[in-house]
């Protein structure tokens, strides 16, 4: 699937320079973002807010805050079968749900 490149440091930077960036790009809605740093742009904004109004929100509003711009920030699925690899196909519960994984 991706290229041998030796050490675990080089495969850190390889996701770093390469995979990382290309999941954010791909996860948010159309219209919705630009570019990369658009998108990183939003991230922040809810992550200040959620901070700077943390005691008030308490952790359920915390969550319902934040949970659904991570969801169009992030592609988790795709980031876990990216990362988990071969055993994300030999999954029980990835066969089951026709390879997407449960979202």
């Amino acid at each position: 699937m991706f290229p041998r490149l030796g050490t675990g440091s080089d495969h850190a930077s390889f996701a770093g320079r390469f995979v990382i960036p290309s999941l954010l790009c791909c996860a948010h809605a159309p219209g919705e973002c630009r570019t990369a740093s658009d998108l990183i742009a939003k991230l922040n904004t809810v992550f200040v807010d959620v901070m700077q109004n943390a005691k008030s929100l308490g952790y359920e509003g915390r969550y319902k805050k934040l949970e659904p711009t991570l969801r169009r920030t992030y592609d988790f699925t795709e980031m876990a079968r990216v990362t988990t690899g071969r055993y994300w196909r030999d999954s029980p519960t990835t066969r089951s749900a026709g390879d997407r994984g449960v979202q």
